[in-house]
């Protein structure tokens, strides 16, 4: 019908029918009228612009959901990210409200504190962030929970603590002395679980050393004022030693705990009476440099003696006169006994340490560190000795295998080859053997002191300063250790308390996860 107007045909079904309808005559009839050819393309038209518009459709409908969940997703980091922010911000909150808490010594409200900035055991470091501080502040109050005291000095003009140069347990481990820049030594008594100022030792200068008498609570300072003072803290007595004319280096009590020996910048060493304080003798001008150390012999028949000309020498303490020199090619910085008295251990600046056979003339060289070898320490049972050095670490040398040999010809042992070293992150100070020969026991220049097993050199307990710790002991019956630092303070730790610690975080991070107990202990 011309007349129908072509709106009407918007239906598509029935334009759809008709289409049909014209293809199906199409078929039985060689040729359609030109009317029926428009409509047929009229239909053919408008079913493309519908599918145009469908297809139009879908991709509008796309780019506005990519849109949206680009809009969702924006929303969602930035809430997180906030959320993070806060956390991380939080975490750093803690971290210093653990620091200061640890700087205050109250390490337990310190571990608190570090891991309420820490994540819940069920939530990943992703979404609750953990600031650095936090962790830091959480290895240092676990590894320092173990303080039992802080001793410290009164404070110096500029508002800061002295260094402590030294400190030691007296023989019964009821005394503590602590030796300071501050021209004084510090006698403290064990009370009730923790350590009481009971006397204060004056001098004129920095006291470098103290040391208790192996058969009584006597002890005897070593000072650059160049005198040594023996004190009593049961009779509260003191004794000057004058005689010296540059500083006192060191000072030792004989094993019977009847005399001093005291070695000095003045390139002497002298013995004293402990009872009366006298002068018993004083070393001919042998040494051509500055007497280090000064050290009995387990018989106390013999005396050696550490100098910066380059030797040692054991003296015989009948005749008073040199009985041998062991020569280093610089500084000797230590020299001891073996505890059966037949060997004698030197250390030197020459980064050797040497084994002497006092019966003979051979050596043993301990070879390899590089740098100055600061001290040497024999175990307890003589099979074993330890060095210290600069260059970071301390060795442990197994002797038993060698001692046979020292007797037929000199030799030389190879650090790594012939022992295992125990690393800080800077100089080592000093090594001390366990009352049982398990625990070597060291002292650095890295702020730490370091416990570590023998057998296998791990680390079993280590103690912090905020400074280099000089002096490292433990107490008689090695269940405490006491350290002496740079930071101002001695600190008395309690051993064997907390060893899981050191299992647990033995030098780094991350923490993964941590918990308390349901009784918070």
């Amino acid at each position: 019908d011309k007349g129908r107007d072509r709106k009407d045909l918007i239906h598509i079904d029935e334009r759809k029918k008709e289409a049909d309808e014209i293809q199906k005559l199409a078929r039985f009839s060689s040729r359609l009228t030109k009317l029926e050819l428009e409509y047929l393309s009229a239909c053919q038209d408008e079913q493309d612009q519908r599918d145009s518009r469908s297809r139009r459709n879908k991709w509008a409908i796309i780019v506005l959901g990519a849109i949206a969940l680009m809009l969702l997703f924006s929303f969602f980091v930035y809430n997180i990210s906030t959320k993070i922010s806060v956390l991380k911000l939080q975490s750093e909150v803690f971290g210093g409200q653990a620091q200061t808490r640890n700087k205050n010594g109250q390490f337990a409200t310190a571990i608190k504190m570090s891991l309420t900035g820490l994540p819940p055991v069920n939530k990943s470091e992703i979404l609750s962030p953990v600031s650095d501080l936090a962790k830091t502040e959480l290895r240092y109050s676990l590894l320092n929970n173990t303080l039992i005291k802080s001793l410290r000095h009164d404070l110096a003009p500029n508002g800061s603590f002295p260094t402590i140069t030294h400190a030691e347990f007296s023989s019964n481990g009821d005394f503590v002395a602590t030796a300071s820049t501050d021209s004084t030594a510090k006698v403290w008594k064990s009370d009730a679980g923790t350590f009481v100022l009971v006397k204060t030792i004056q001098h004129d200068a920095i006291v470098d050393f103290v040391t208790f008498s192996p058969i009584s609570s006597k002890l005897v300072t070593a000072s650059r004022d160049n005198t040594a003072i023996i004190y009593d803290p049961v009779s509260d007595t003191e004794i000057a030693l004058v005689g010296h004319r540059d500083f006192v280096n060191y000072a030792e009590f004989s094993p019977a705990g009847d005399e001093v020996v005291t070695a000095s910048d003045d390139g002497t060493l002298r013995r004293w009476s402990v009872a009366t304080g006298r002068q018993i003798w004083a070393s001919a001008s042998t040494h051509t440099g500055q007497v280090y150390r000064a050290r009995y012999s387990p018989t106390g028949k013999k005396i050696v003696s550490a100098s910066f000309d380059g030797t040692a020498i054991v003296w015989d303490l009948e005749t008073n006169q040199p009985l041998r020199r062991f020569a280093h090619g610089d500084f000797v910085t230590d020299a001891k006994f073996s505890p059966d008295g037949s060997l004698l251990a030197t250390s030197s600046n020459d980064g050797t340490a040497k084994i002497w056979d006092l019966d003979s003339e051979n050596t043993i060289t301990l070879e390899g560190h590089d740098g100055v070898v600061t001290q040497v320490s024999f175990s307890n049972s003589g099979s074993k000795i330890a060095t210290t050095s600069l260059d970071l670490s301390a060795a442990i040398w197994d002797l038993s295998a060698h001692l046979p040999e020292i007797g037929d010809s000199s030799r030389k042992l190879r650090l790594g080859q012939d022992s295992r070293r125990i690393f800080h992150r800077a100089a080592v100070q000093e090594a001390h053997f366990s009352s049982d020969d398990k625990y070597l026991l060291t002292a650095s220049q890295d702020n730490t002191a370091l416990i570590s097993d023998l057998e296998t050199t791990r680390p079993v307990q280590t103690f912090s300063h905020n400074g280099p710790v000089f002096s490292a002991r433990f107490s008689p019956e090695t269940d405490k250790v006491l350290t002496a630092s740079a930071d101002g303070s001695a600190r008395v730790w309690e051993f064997g308390l907390q060893k899981f610690v050191s299992a647990t975080l033995p030098s780094g991070f991350p923490i993964e996860k941590i918990a308390y107990s349901r009784d918070d202990k």
